[in-house]
C-alpha cells in the first residue's frame, strides 16, 4: 500500500467486520483480475484509497457487483473468509 501505513492486524480485523455485516463477499467470484492501476478507487478492504501506481485486485460477484483490494488486502481477504463464521476470533 504505496504512501498508506496500515497496521496489519487493524486492517485484518477490518476485512473480518466487513466480511461478516456482508459488505465483503465471502464466496468465490465470476473474475479475478490483478495487477492493473486503480485509478485512484477505493480499497473495499481497508478502505484507503489505491494509489494509481499500486496494483490492485478487482473480484467481479454473481450479481456484477465489483469489489477491490490493494494486494495485501486481498490476501487478507481470501484467508478470513474460508474462516466459518462462528469461529472466534484469533487472540492476538
Amino acid at each position: 500500500m504505496n504512501g498508506v501505513v496500515m497496521v496489519p492486524d487493524v486492517v485484518r480485523e477490518r476485512i473480518r467486520h466487513r466480511i461478516k455485516c456482508g459488505f465483503l463477499p465471502r464466496t468465490h467470484t465470476i473474475e479475478l483480475w490483478q495487477g492493473g492501476a486503480s485509478f485512484g478507487h477505493l480499497c473495499d478492504g481497508c478502505g484507503a484509497a489505491i494509489a494509481t501506481n499500486d496494483p490492485m485486485c478487482l473480484l467481479c460477484g454473481e450479481d456484477w457487483s465489483l469489489t477491490r483490494f490493494h494486494l495485501d488486502c486481498y490476501q487478507i481477504w481470501d484467508s478470513e473468509r474460508s474462516i466459518p463464521p462462528d469461529a472466534a476470533p484469533l487472540v492476538s
